[in-house]
């Protein structure tokens, strides 16, 4: 089943509840944009907004992991905070998948405000 989510369906990754957030030139669609490998959506805890991004199924691969390790030391540059993200895996995040299983080795990451 895919992921279709609803504005402000709940997900809880890593200890944190996020909803899923609406857009804001579409009320009642959820905050999303299509690439060619992913949808990213944007999701809030509170005050706190981040992406999540939901890859394709042929994208989706433990791969991303060492991707997120690798980016990771350059997440306190300025202008680099996207690269402080976390993936999520059937170790570390098994309920969530176990639910939304087309959220295997989706990246959560600062929420990056354009210009």
């Amino acid at each position: 089943m895919a992921f279709r989510p609803q504005v402000n369906d709940q997900l809880t990754i890593n200890n944190a509840t996020y909803a899923i957030a609406e857009h804001p030139a579409a009320p009642g669609v959820p905050y999303g944009q299509a690439g060619r490998r992913a949808i990213v959506y944007q999701v809030a805890a509170g005050d706190d907004y981040r992406a999540l991004k939901v890859f394709s199924r042929r994208f989706r691969t433990p791969a991303l992991v060492l991707v997120a390790q690798n980016l990771a030391a350059y997440a306190s540059l300025p202008g680099l905070q996207v690269c402080r993200r976390e993936v999520l895996t059937p170790e570390r995040n098994s309920p969530l998948l176990q639910q939304h299983p087309d959220l295997a080795y989706a990246v959560l990451m600062p929420w990056i405000e354009g210009p």
